[in-house]
């Protein structure tokens, strides 16, 4: 994903279309939904200025480096009150790991989804019948929808068209960020939620070693999912 992904996710947070889709979740109420996509809006104008295409905004580090603070101020506001901003807060820290947007597939997110489905596929045999169980459960409770770009591209408000045209060789970009950052991370945050109240302090340890080994072996750094 080129350009600062601070950036991106702040336009997707000034969408209508987002701000529908995230009603869907019932985490937040009308009035503080709108007042954080109002925000959102307010400081993707001052990112774009006059510029009406995202790629001639640059990526200047203290212009970058000011948006990144500024929307994570902005998210802050809200991370007590809906996952959403939490996962976003957290997608946007782990970024800030890497040297350069070229991880690709490396990208924390990436891992979260895909250690997700290995352990959908088939968990080890060495965490046993019971915690599998649990685990596969968790992950079913879990699971959010994916399939998002037919709605942002039938979205036809003059914001998100507006947003659409910005990025013209990318025109399923808020979709795509929805389906690859936001939704992994809150799927992995549920996902922790709906099962470590269930698991006993051994079989907690047991997961994270196994979550450890499997993080390692794909050359990903390890952020302690499972007692954080």
């Amino acid at each position: 994903m080129s350009g600062a992904r601070a950036d991106k996710l702040l336009m997707l947070v000034s969408t209508d279309w987002f701000r529908l889709v995230r009603s869907e979740w019932s985490d937040l109420p009308n009035e503080r939904s709108e007042a954080m996509m109002l925000g959102a809006r307010k400081a993707t104008r001052a990112m774009l200025g006059r510029n009406k295409l995202y790629e001639y905004v640059g990526l200047d580090p203290l212009r970058v480096d000011a948006t990144r603070e500024a929307f994570l101020d902005l998210l802050e506001e809200y991370a007590d009150a809906t996952a959403f901003a939490a996962a976003c807060i957290a997608a946007i820290r782990a970024d800030r790991s890497f040297q350069s947007d070229q991880a690709g597939a490396f990208e924390l997110s990436y891992l979260n989804a895909g250690l997700l489905q290995d352990v959908r596929d088939g968990i080890g045999d060495e965490l046993g019948a019971d915690l599998k169980q649990k685990v596969l459960q968790a992950i079913r409770a879990a699971a959010m929808k994916r399939d998002f770009e037919k709605g942002w591209m039938a979205s036809g408000t003059a914001w998100d068209r507006k947003i659409r045209a910005s990025t013209p060789d990318q025109p399923t970009l808020m979709a795509d960020l929805m389906a690859t950052i936001v939704v992994p991370e809150m799927e992995m945050a549920r996902f922790r939620r709906k099962l470590l109240p269930h698991l006993s302090t051994g079989e907690v340890e047991r997961l994270q070693s196994w979550y450890e080994a499997e993080a390692k072996e794909l050359g990903m750094p390890f952020r302690g999912l499972w007692t954080g």
